[in-house]
C-alpha cells in the first residue's frame, strides 16, 4: 500500500489594528483624516482625539510615521483612566501633488490593542502642469525650438 505525502500549505498572516477594538482601553474618535488642500497651503495639520476608556493607565510607547514629511506629537505619553488626549500630525507637502496617503503607527502598552494605525489622506491640487515636464537638446542636435504646454490648475 502506498501512502501519498500530505502537503501542508502555510500562508503568512498579517494582522493590523486599523482602529481599536470595542474592549480596548484607548478609543480613537476617528482613525482617518481626509482633506483637500488649497493651492496656497504648504502643509496640513490633522488631529486625532482619543480617550482612555479602560480602568488602567495607558502609556504611548512609540509614534512612527510612514514618511519623513509627516510628524506626530502628543502632549504627554501617559493617560489615566477616563483621560482624554489628542495626537497631532503635521504633513508638509513639499513638491507632492495629487492624493497623498500617510500613516502613523501608534504603539501602546494596552495589552488588548497594542498597535493602531491612523491614516492621513490629503488631496493636493496641481497648481501648474508642464507638458512635457522637461525638454533637452542632444549634443550635435540642431538648435531648433521646442514647445512646452503650461496649464494652470483650478
Amino acid at each position: 500500500m502506498e501512502v501519498s505525502p500530505r502537503r501542508i500549505r502555510w500562508e503568512p498572516v498579517l494582522v493590523l489594528f486599523i482602529c481599536t477594538a470595542a474592549d480596548a482601553q484607548v478609543r480613537w474618535e476617528t482613525c482617518q483624516f481626509e482633506v483637500t488642500a488649497t493651492a496656497e497651503q504648504t502643509n496640513t495639520v490633522a488631529r486625532f482625539p482619543f480617550k482612555n476608556v479602560g480602568t488602567n493607565t495607558v502609556r504611548i510607547l512609540d509614534l512612527r510615521s510612514s514618511c519623513g514629511c509627516t510628524t506626530a506629537t502628543l502632549e504627554k505619553k501617559t493617560y489615566q483612566s477616563g483621560e482624554k488626549g489628542e495626537l497631532t500630525a503635521n504633513f508638509v507637502f513639499g513638491q507632492r501633488v495629487g492624493l497623498q496617503e500617510k500613516t502613523i503607527l501608534v504603539q501602546t502598552d494596552d495589552p488588548k490593542t497594542p498597535t493602531t494605525i491612523l491614516k492621513l489622506r490629503v488631496h493636493i491640487p496641481e497648481v501648474l502642469k508642464i507638458n512635457p515636464p522637461f525638454v533637452f537638446w542632444k549634443v550635435g542636435e540642431p538648435t531648433i525650438s521646442k514647445e512646452l504646454t503650461l496649464t494652470a490648475g483650478e
